[in-house]
């Protein structure tokens, strides 16, 4: 495989192979960031386009029906985990801004109105999100991992200590009613 891979050739260099690959992976990337899988679908196509008629590496060798089945079976995996994660996100999001907007949303009512508007608007971005997943899913995961996920551990693990960092800044700042206050007021 790794005689293969050596061998690949874009415009009979590997060097231009390896600019354009890391383009196009950079796009991909790009494109996660953005949640629009098309501009990732566009390069994708372009790229196997031209390494096809361009390239001197037959395409069969990396697309085989085994590994293909394997890549969108795990993407499969991967996009309905991602959607049971947002679902759950976004209720506690949607829940969260039901309790601060009390002002607003005043009858049990209003709040289901709240979380049906909420609903439809997610479910309409829904398809775009899977099929990004779905296809693209070693990219999204990274960036999941990297920004999601990361973020999530971090809000974790500050909750866990926030108590004891704000003991210990309590603890520095003193009381509120130990404030020196000269009583006496210069008359003039």
């Amino acid at each position: 495989m790794w005689e293969t891979f050596l061998s690949i050739a874009l415009f009979g260099s590997f060097v231009w192979w390896c600019i354009i690959t890391a383009t196009v992976l950079i796009i991909f990337f790009i494109s996660e960031l953005r949640e629009n899988g098309f501009i990732a679908f566009g390069f994708a196509v372009t790229y196997l386009t031209l390494f096809y008629f361009k390239g001197n590496q037959d395409l069969g060798v990396f697309l085989d029906w085994n590994y293909l089945l394997i890549y969108l079976a795990v993407g499969l995996l991967y996009s309905i985990m991602r959607t049971l994660t947002l679902g759950i996100k976004k209720k506690n999001e949607t829940q969260e801004h039901i309790n601060n907007r009390w002002h607003v949303i005043k009858t049990k009512k209003d709040a289901i109105k709240y979380k049906k508007e909420q609903r439809q608007e997610l479910l309409k971005k829904l398809g775009g999100n899977v099929s990004r997943w779905w296809f693209m899913w070693p990219i999204s995961l990274i960036v999941w991992v990297l920004q999601d996920l990361m973020a999530d551990i971090w809000n974790w693990g500050w909750k866990l200590f926030r108590s004891i960092f704000e003991a210990i800044f309590n603890f520095g700042f003193g009381k509120d009613e130990d404030v020196d206050f000269n009583d006496k007021v210069d008359k003039v």
